[in-house]
């Protein structure tokens, strides 16, 4: 009955998230989590996924290892590696989906936002410039 159909949903997804976290780790990531607007829709118009990389950036194999296994074809990943404080911080708030080893994403998360803090000054400095 619809247990049964439940049982086998929650088996099918967790066989699904085993698959994702050996492409994440055959492709060198630390930490990675569901973000963006597609979090709230059931079905999603893209998947956004942040990555942390231990290494440098596999990204387009990543996307082609994801695509493969979900057969959804617009998988977008945020690199969160420092460059670009505001897009890390935010990107690090979503829904967690693999950390390489315990408290990966806790540290990726807390240094987006101390750096994105750390930064905040700088960008008001611009806007300020600009205003001018």
């Amino acid at each position: 009955g619809q247990a049964m159909q439940v049982g086998l949903e929650h088996q099918v997804a967790a066989d699904a998230q085993v698959e994702v976290e050996r492409d994440l780790l055959k492709h060198d990531a630390d930490a990675a989590q569901r973000t963006g607007a597609g979090m709230a829709q059931r079905v999603p118009g893209d998947l956004d996924i942040a990555v942390t990389f231990d290494g440098p950036p596999q990204v387009l194999r990543l996307i082609d290892a994801l695509v493969a296994l979900t057969g959804f074809d617009r998988v977008d990943i945020a690199v969160v590696d420092g460059s670009h404080p505001v897009l890390d911080a935010e990107a690090l708030c979503g829904e967690p989906i693999f950390e390489a080893r315990p408290g990966a994403f806790a540290e990726a998360q807390m240094a987006a936002l101390g750096h994105r803090r750390d930064t905040d000054w700088l960008r008001r400095l611009d806007l300020e410039q600009w205003a001018r």
